[in-house]
């Protein structure tokens, strides 16, 4: 099995992720979904894991039992959604079980590759039960939690599969809480061991493409970027390695679009959760960049996947207009606070002065969308 899991290894490194995942494109980063009929691209973006490790600590510190429910309950949406969007087929849709367990082996082996170290697992159809052991695991290995991208994401990912929504999830043990490896397992809530008070029911609802999706987030010439993340890579501005991309020894990760748009959906339904997690990315952004001018913040939100941007200045307050930014049908309903706060803490950090931006519209025009933030 050793044997089969590196050859499998190599293959996911090697052939899968340089097929799968497009790095070289200005503003835009995608992962190709090969369905039965149609090649699919589904937009993603990369973001620090810093960020997310930070936020888990902060939303449990300041809201506790709700904090992490609203953590979790992201994170199971998020799972489900990119398994619908992403056209999994069910267990209960195969005749036979070999090939369901074919491509569970395959995913696991990929995300095994790219967000954890040496994972394995155990599966019981019968039980709709599976078990996970592995380390390095992302997020959770910073702060010993995981509520979000571990436990939240996966339950639905596996309640998709199963085609239960009963099916909930927990670690059992967790590097980042000084255990040698990270444990996890899912199941029915009724055939779990534990019940978690996070636990409950989640509206799995809505949460496919719209049939715009494709029109507004399609490949477009930007005007005042040339950088892709493949560019700052050939650069060696970071370090990439069969998915996994770092700077000064700081992980960064792709996801698709609705789990940061999910995430803050959840935490805008907690009193000032949208503050904090635009306080960690202002502070990640002020810390991270490293450039004397607009130009150096232009590229790399850009190269990250964030679309367009236009920086402008007028009465000693600074505007952006981000074109070609990020779609998916909840735009409607949150703040973009995650992206609000990284680029106003870059700007701080070019202009040596705090410069915040809280004020934004959006809108959706010319098969694009248009997102124009402001200063107070």
């Amino acid at each position: 099995m050793v044997l089969k899991d590196n050859v499998v290894e190599w293959f996911i490194k090697s052939v899968i992720i340089p097929q799968q995942e497009i790095m070289d494109k200005p503003g835009f980063v995608f992962t190709k979904v090969t369905n039965p009929d149609r090649v699919l691209l589904l937009r993603e973006v990369f973001l620090s894991e810093k960020i997310f490790s930070e936020l888990e600590k902060q939303i449990v510190k300041k809201y506790g039992a709700v904090g992490i429910k609203a953590l979790y309950t992201a994170g199971k949406r998020a799972g489900y959604s990119y398994s619908v969007v992403s056209k999994f087929k069910k267990i209960t849709e195969f005749k036979d079980i070999k090939p369901f367990s074919d491509f569970l082996y395959l995913f696991v082996r990929y995300v095994g590759t790219i967000w954890a170290k040496n994972i394995t697992y155990k599966q019981d159809y019968t039980n709709k039960k599976i078990e996970f052991e592995m380390s390095e695991f992302i997020i959770c290995r910073l702060n010993g939690l995981g509520y979000f991208l571990v436990e939240g994401n996966t339950a639905g990912f596996w309640a998709y599969l199963m085609n239960d929504v009963t099916v909930e999830g927990y670690q059992e043990s967790c590097q980042g809480k000084g255990d040698s490896t990270c444990k996890m397992i899912f199941a029915p809530i009724s055939r779990l061991p534990l019940k978690k008070p996070y636990f409950g029911d989640v509206d799995y609802s809505n949460l496919d493409l719209p049939s715009k999706y494709e029109q507004i987030n399609k490949l477009q010439n930007l005007q005042y970027s040339k950088v892709s993340i493949l560019n700052l890579i050939n650069n060696k501005v970071f370090k990439y390695s069969a998915g996994i991309i770092e700077r000064n020894g700081e992980r960064f990760f792709n996801v698709g679009l609705p789990y940061f748009y999910l995430l803050e959906l959840e935490l805008k339904q907690l009193n000032g959760a949208s503050s904090v997690l635009f306080d960690i990315s202002f502070e990640f952004g002020k810390s991270f960049i490293n450039s004397e001018n607009a130009q150096g913040v232009i590229d790399y939100l850009s190269a990250m996947g964030w679309g367009d941007l236009f920086i402008m200045k007028k009465s000693d307050k600074y505007s952006v207009i981000a074109n070609f930014f990020p779609w998916t049908q909840f735009a409607e309903n949150i703040d973009f606070s995650l992206y609000r706060g990284l680029l106003s803490g870059m700007l701080s950090s070019v202009y040596k002065k705090d410069i915040k931006f809280r004020k934004f519209t959006h809108s959706t025009i010319s098969d694009a969308m248009l997102l124009i933030i402001n200063e107070d």
